[in-house]
């Protein structure tokens, strides 16, 4: 039995179409449920999705708000507690509400899971559905690219660094072995990544990564760099939180941070000091091929063959991008969904935050 969990806040455009293609799956219908939990929303997200209840002829369906169950909203940790405390299945698994996600997508998802497999990591990607990746589009699809690959690489060498919510799986037995999201319920985002380290540190479990096509979630690009900028700050808000989850993750973004800062401010040093020119550029050479070399086998694996140009774009400003977010992540200001936040903390008083742990740990 496998239960699909959406946590959804301000997503009327898109919640029609996920809900579609969530109830038209391969996968067994009697088998599997959805649960589609509305975080707040104040346009007409919950009103779609209530629609469906009368319409639904098939999988069960099941539609929560998180303001009249709990009187809580704009904590997508806390709208997917919800869902998964009401759960049937013992498997597990998250998407956006906004995602793209093929008729294949259960059946290949749950294939993954083997007798102690806790986590099966699943891929998605930045596509346009209905036109061609402009610059800002392209530039989001070939980083984002990067980070799948880096996550299935991870997963492989049995240390997993890195998830996307956009496509995620977990047994309820493993996430609730470890508190839920009780340990991080104060983090605006971190339901897949500090979610995937809680699991992997408990030692009882093992991940895997879906690679099966058939499971090829697609998530649309941000529509603005504003918007782009607010994502990624409050991804990168979290990096203090591997200090305590996993040392060598965060030692490998501080070392990631420190070498990408320092080809940023290459070309001052050969002005004020004496390193040479030849060794500056030598090294973001260096990079550049590294970088093109991985970048070609995973377009090829992942299948992005129109992703070219866009990378010679990506190449050239990563650097600048790194060190850019890490300071800002550091920093922590961000808003998402309408809700503003700190040094990446959710905004929930401290009394909500220690309620929403209670009540997970009695689940």
């Amino acid at each position: 039995m496998v239960s699909v969990v959406v946590a959804a806040r301000n997503e009327a455009e898109s919640i029609g179409s996920c809900i579609q293609a969530l109830l038209h799956q391969t996968y067994p219908q009697g088998y599997y449920e959805v649960i589609v939990v509305d975080d707040g929303s104040n346009d007409d997200t919950l009103k779609i999705a209530r629609e469906f209840l009368s319409e639904t002829v098939g999988p069960k369906f099941i539609v929560i708000s998180a303001a009249e169950d709990a009187g809580i909203s704009g904590s997508k940790k806390r709208a997917l507690a919800l869902g998964i405390a009401r759960a049937s299945g013992e498997i597990v698994l998250t998407t956006d509400a906004d995602c793209g996600v093929p008729p294949g997508w259960i059946a290949a998802m749950a294939s993954r899971f083997a007798s102690r497999t806790g986590m099966v990591i699943g891929y998605s990607a930045i596509r346009s559905i209905d036109k061609k990746l402009d610059a800002l589009a392209g530039w989001e699809a070939v980083d984002f690219l990067h980070l799948m690959a880096a996550a299935a690489s991870s997963v492989c060498q049995g240390r997993a660094m890195a998830a996307s919510g956009q496509s995620l799986g977990f047994r309820r037995t493993a996430f609730y072995g470890v508190g839920g999201y009780s340990r991080i319920i104060h983090r605006v985002s971190g339901d897949d990544t500090l979610l995937m380290q809680l699991i992997r540190r408990s030692g009882n479990w093992r991940l895997s990564f879906c690679l099966d096509s058939d499971a090829h979630v697609i998530h649309p690009p941000s529509s603005s760099f504003s918007e782009l900028f607010a994502k990624r700050v409050r991804w990168a808000s979290n990096a203090p939180c591997h200090l305590r989850l996993d040392l060598t993750f965060f030692l490998y973004l501080a070392n990631t941070f420190v070498l990408n800062f320092l080809l940023v401010v290459s070309p001052a040093l050969v002005v004020v000091s004496e390193v040479s020119w030849y060794w500056v550029s030598g090294t973001w050479l260096t990079k550049a091929l590294a970088e093109t070399v991985l970048f070609a086998k995973s377009r090829q694996i992942f299948q992005r063959k129109d992703l070219h140009w866009h990378f010679l774009v990506w190449v050239l400003t990563q650097p600048l991008y790194i060190t850019v977010m890490g300071f800002a992540g550091v920093w922590g200001r961000f808003s998402w969904k309408g809700v503003s936040s700190k040094w990446g903390e959710n905004p929930l008083s401290g009394a909500e935050v220690g309620g929403i742990a209670d009540s997970q740990k009695a689940n």
